[in-house]
C-alpha cells in the first residue's frame, strides 16, 4: 500500500493550519514503520522546500509550520529549528506561529499525545537533543526556554514526565559511580541520554570539577520549574547554588546530597559580613608577642603608632615590618594585581606575537572601560566578596582592569594563568592564545585565531559573558515545590 499521498496531504494541512486527528494518525503510522527513517522524512520535506527555507532564512508562517513539523519528526532538527528561529529579528512573532500550531496538534489530539506513542517518542528525543545541545550552543538559549514552558507539545512532555525521567537517570548514574559499576546497562535503559551522561559523569569523580558552560543548563532548568535539576547544573557550572534555591531543600544546611553528589550553598552577604566581624574582632582581641612581653594585639599597635609619630625615623623600616606582620590581608609581590605588574614588565616576545599581544591588552583596556560603571556599583553595593573576586583586587584601592582579567581567565578556563607575565616569552602568550582560540569556537567564531582585536566580536562576547556570567549574582525565580 503507497502511503506516500496520505503523508503528503498530512504534511499540506500542518502547512495550511488546518490539522486533523486523520492527519496526526497518518503520521503516527508513517513513524512506526521502520523503513521510513529520517533519510525518507528529509527528502519529502525538502520536496516542500525545507531545507531551501533554512538555507534562504524564508521567513513565511507556512514554512515555520513546515519546519516545526520536521523537528518533530526528526529530532535532531530541533535545535537547529530554534537556531533558525533565533536568527531572525522578529522570531517571537514566528515562534507563536509554531506554537500556535502546536496548540492545534494538540486540540486534534484531544488535548494529549498518549494515543500516539511514536509521535510521543519523537517529541521526547528533541528535548533531548536540545537539552544536550545546549551546553555548546548557547545562542537557543531563551528559544529552549520559551518551547518548555506554555502549554506546547514539547512543553507538557518536559512537565509530565521527562523532568522526571531525567531525575531519575541522574540518581541511578549516581549509585552506578558509587557502586564503581560500568554506565553501559544505564545507556543501554536510556539510549536517549547516552549523549549527556557521557559529558557530565566525570563531575561525579573526584577531585570536584566545575565546568561554567553548564550554565545553560541551569538557567533552562530554572526558567521552567525543575529544582533539582537546576541545583545540580549549579554546583557543576559554578561550584555552589545560590541561598534562595539551595534553602528549598534544606534551610539549615551548608551542604547536602543530590544525585548522589554534595552540593554546597552559596554563601550571601550575610555570611561575609558576620565572617567580616569575627576578623575584626580576631584582630583587636588577638595577641601578639614583642620584646618577649604578651600584649594584644590592639595595644601592640598603639604603642608602635606613639612610637613611629615620635619620629624614629632610623626604626622606621623595622616598625613597618612588625606593623605589616600585625596586619591582616595584606598584598604580598605574588599577590600584586595583574594591571600593576604589567606597568612594570617588559614585552619579550616576537615581533607577530608582539603585535597580538598589543592588540588584545587594548581590546581588554576598552572593555574595562565599558564595565567601569558596573564594576564600580558592585564596589559600591559590597557585592564583589560574594562574585569571588580576589580582595586584593578592590580592598585597598579598586582595580578595575584586574577584575577584568580575573574575569576573562575564568571565562577561557585558565583561571590559574598569570596574565601579567603573559609578555615574558612566546609559550606562555601561546598558552593564552590557545584558550581564546578554543572561546572563539565554542562562540560559533568563523575565523577564531586567539586573539582579541578591539572592537571585534571576541571583544563583544568577552564583555556580554564578563557582564553577565561572572559579575552578575544569579537570581533563581520562585519555584514550585
Amino acid at each position: 500500500m503507497n502511503v506516500e499521498p496520505g503523508i503528503k496531504t498530512a504534511i499540506k494541512a500542518v502547512m495550511n493550519n488546518r490539522v486533523k486527528r486523520e492527519h496526526i494518525e497518518t503520521l503516527e503510522n508513517a513513524l512506526a514503520n521502520p523503513q521510513l527513517n529520517d533519510n525518507y522524512w528529509q527528502l519529502i520535506l525538502d520536496k516542500e522546500g525545507a531545507s531551501q527555507v533554512v538555507r534562504e532564512n524564508i521567513y513565511i508562517a507556512r514554512y515555520v509550520r513546515l519546519l516545526t513539523l520536521k523537528a518533530i519528526l526528526i529530532p535532531q532538527f530541533l535545535p537547529d529549528f530554534l537556531a533558525w528561529i533565533t536568527d531572525s529579528k522578529e522570531w517571537e512573532i514566528h515562534y507563536v506561529t509554531s506554537f500556535m500550531l502546536q496548540e492545534s496538534i494538540l486540540q486534534a489530539a484531544s488535548k494529549s499525545t498518549d494515543d500516539f506513542p511514536y509521535f510521543l517518542e519523537k517529541l521526547k528525543l528533541g528535548i533531548c537533543c536540545v537539552i544536550d545541545c545546549l551546553i555548546d550552543e548557547p545562542k537557543i538559549l531563551k528559544q529552549s526556554q520559551s518551547l518548555l514552558t506554555g502549554s506546547g507539545l514539547w512543553s507538557q512532555l518536559y512537565k509530565n514526565s521527562l523532568s522526571q525521567e531525567l531525575e531519575k537517570v541522574l540518581d541511578l548514574m549516581g549509585n552506578y559511580i558509587e557502586k564503581r559499576q560500568s554506565l553501559q546497562s544505564l545507556k543501554s535503559q536510556y539510549p536517549q541520554w547516552i549523549s549527556l551522561l557521557n559529558k557530565i559523569n566525570k563531575f561525579w569523580y573526584p577531585p570536584e570539577k566545575h565546568d561554567y558552560y553548564y550554565g545553560n543548563l541551569t538557567r533552562l532548568f530554572e526558567k521552567v520549574g525543575t529544582a533539582k535539576l537546576a541545583a545540580i547544573f549549579y554546583q557543576i557550572g559554578q561550584g555552589s547554588v545560590p541561598k534562595s534555591l539551595f534553602d528549598k531543600f534544606s534551610r539549615n544546611q551548608s551542604e547536602l546530597i543530590l544525585f548522589k553528589r554534595r552540593i554546597n550553598r552559596r554563601e550571601d552577604i550575610g555570611n561575609y559580613i558576620n565572617k567580616l566581624g569575627e576578623e575584626v574582632y580576631f584582630f583587636f582581641c588577638g595577641t601578639t608577642n614583642i620584646g618577649g612581653i604578651s600584649m594584644s594585639r590592639f595595644t601592640a599597635l598603639i604603642i608602635l603608632l606613639v612610637v613611629f609619630l615620635l619620629g624614629r625615623f632610623s626604626a622606621r623600616l623595622e616598625l613597618d615590618s612588625v606593623i605589616f606582620s600585625l596586619l591582616p590581608g595584606q598584598i604580598s609581590e605574588d599577590e600584586e594585581t595583574e594591571s600593576d605588574q604589567e606597568k612594570s614588565k617588559t614585552i619579550s616576545l616576537s615581533e607577530k606575537n608582539k603585535d597580538y599581544y598589543q592588540r588584545t591588552d587594548d581590546a581588554i583596556d576598552r572593555i574595562t572601560n565599558r564595565l567601569t560603571s558596573t564594576i564600580d556599583k558592585l564596589a559600591q553595593d559590597n557585592v564583589l566578596p560574594e562574585l569571588k573576586v580576589p580582595n586584593y583586587l578592590y580592598e585597598e584601592n579598586l582595580d578595575k582592569k584586574g577584575i577584568v582579567i580575573h574575569c576573562i581567565k575564568k571565562l577561557i578556563n585558565l583561571p590559574d594563568f598569570s596574565y601579567s607575565k603573559i609578555t615574558e616569552n612566546d609559550a606562555k602568550w601561546q598558552e593564552f592564545s590557545d584558550a581564546i582560540y578554543a572561546y572563539q569556537k565554542y562562540k560559533g567564531g568563523s575565523n577564531p585565531d586567539g586573539v582579541i582585536p578591539p572592537g571585534g566580536n571576541t571583544q563583544r562576547w568577552l564583555e556580554e559573558d564578563i557582564h553577565n556570567q561572572c559579575l552578575n549574582l544569579p537570581r533563581p525565580t520562585q519555584l514550585g515545590t
